[in-house]
C-alpha cells in the first residue's frame, strides 16, 4: 500500500511538472464604456412632438464587454459578452493549409476602421449594424468565406411561413501592406416568403458589396469605404436599424403583385485620423447614403443623407481613455415620383465616451 501511494504521488508530480507544457493558455479582458451625451433631435424626426427636443444621453454602452481568449496548440478560441448578451463563442482550428472557424462572431461584413462608437462607427460608411452569427467560416491567407445563419425578419403583409433553403454566403479578401489595405467584400442570402395565399411563396434576395480601403501616413491615416446592395437591413447590415432619422433599406411587399418590391442603396465615406501625441489621437469622418424603391410604378428616392463627427481620444492612464466628440446625422430629404422633398430631420450627439479596459 505504501509503494502504491508512492508511485502515485510521483506520478502526480511527473503530471505537475510536465503539465505547463500542455496546458490551455487563457486571457480574460474586459471593458466598460459608460456615454455622458446630450441628444437633440430636430423637430422633424421628433415623431412625439413637433418641436426640436434635447434630452441627456447617459448610461451603458452597448459595446462594454467582458471575455477570454484562449489557447491550445492548433486550436483558438474567444468567448465573450455584453451583460447578458453573447457576443462571441467560437473556435477556430488552424490546420495548416487554413484556419476553419466554427461558432458565433463577426460576420464578413464588419470591417472596422472608424474610432467613433456611438454608433457602432458612421452609419453609411461601415454600417450602423455590424453585427454577429452563427457561421462555419474558411480562411486560407488572405482570402474568407463564411456561410452563416441567414437573417429572416417578419415581413408585414406576408404569412408566418418562412423557408430558408441556403445558408447566408459571405466573400472577403485582404490584401494589405505597411502603407495600405484594400479589402472587397461580397454577401447574398435568399428566404422564401409565404404570400398569405394558399401555398403561394415569393423569394427575398438580398445582396451586399463593399470595398474598403486604409492608407498609412506615419501618424496619419485615412480610410474610406463604398458599399451598396439591395435590401441590406433584411441582410442585418444597414443604418436605418439604430438611426431613426434614415430612411429603411429594406424589401417592402407588395399585395398587388405578392412579389417583394426592392429597395436599392449606395454608400460612402472616408475618415481621417492623426496621433498627435502618444495618448491622444484626432478623428474625423463623413459619409454620405441614397436609397430608391419603385413601388406599382411609383419611385420613392431618399437622398442627402449624411452623418459627420469629430473626436479625440484621450489616453488618461494604461486602459482608460476618454473620449469627447460631436457627432450629427442627417435624414436627408424624400422625394416620391419627383414631387416635392420633404425633410426626414437629423440627431445630434455631444459629450464623451468613458473606457475603462482590463
Amino acid at each position: 500500500m505504501k509503494k502504491l501511494f508512492v508511485c502515485a504521488l510521483a506520478i502526480g508530480l511527473v503530471v505537475a511538472f510536465t503539465a505547463p507544457a500542455m496546458a490551455t493558455d487563457w486571457d480574460f479582458y474586459g471593458n466598460f464604456q459608460f456615454d455622458t451625451y446630450t441628444q437633440t433631435l430636430s423637430k422633424e424626426a421628433n415623431i412625439n412632438t413637433n418641436y426640436d427636443d434635447t434630452d441627456s444621453a447617459w448610461g451603458d454602452n452597448s459595446i462594454s464587454r467582458w471575455g477570454g481568449k484562449v489557447t491550445k496548440g492548433d486550436i483558438f478560441g474567444n468567448v465573450e459578452f455584453n451583460q447578458a448578451v453573447m457576443r462571441h463563442l467560437y473556435g477556430e482550428w488552424n490546420f495548416g493549409a487554413g484556419k476553419l472557424l466554427i461558432g458565433h462572431t463577426w460576420d464578413l461584413n464588419f470591417q472596422g476602421g472608424s474610432l467613433e462608437n456611438m454608433n457602432g462607427g458612421t452609419s453609411a460608411m461601415f454600417g450602423a449594424n455590424g453585427v454577429r452569427h452563427d457561421q462555419i467560416r474558411l480562411t486560407f491567407g488572405n482570402l474568407q468565406i463564411a456561410a452563416l445563419t441567414p437573417n429572416a425578419p417578419t415581413k408585414a403583409g406576408t404569412g408566418a411561413d418562412k423557408d430558408i433553403t441556403l445558408p447566408k454566403m459571405e466573400f472577403r479578401y485582404t490584401f494589405a501592406t505597411d502603407m495600405f489595405t484594400i479589402q472587397p467584400f461580397l454577401g447574398w442570402q435568399s428566404v422564401d416568403y409565404n404570400t398569405g395565399v394558399a401555398d403561394n411563396t415569393t423569394d427575398l434576395t438580398s445582396t451586399l458589396w463593399a470595398v474598403l480601403g486604409k492608407v498609412n501616413f506615419g501618424p496619419a491615416y485615412v480610410n474610406a469605404r463604398v458599399w451598396g446592395g439591395s435590401n441590406t437591413a433584411d441582410y442585418s447590415f444597414g443604418a436605418s436599424a439604430t438611426h431613426p432619422v434614415l430612411a429603411a433599406d429594406a424589401a417592402v411587399f407588395n399585395a398587388t403583385t405578392s412579389k417583394f418590391d426592392d429597395t436599392s442603396i449606395l454608400c460612402y465615406g472616408i475618415v481621417a485620423g492623426f496621433k498627435a501625441t502618444d495618448t491622444i489621437t484626432l478623428e474625423a469622418g463623413y459619409s454620405a447614403r441614397d436609397t430608391e424603391i419603385t413601388q406599382n410604378g411609383v419611385k420613392t428616392e431618399n437622398s442627402g443623407s449624411n452623418e459627420y463627427y469629430i473626436l479625440a481620444a484621450i489616453q488618461l492612464a494604461p486602459g482608460v481613455v476618454l473620449q469627447p466628440e460631436y457627432m450629427k446625422v442627417d435624414g436627408g430629404d424624400v422625394k416620391v415620383a419627383g414631387g416635392a422633398a420633404a425633410k426626414r430631420g437629423n440627431i445630434s450627439y455631444f459629450g464623451a465616451n468613458w473606457v475603462i479596459s482590463f
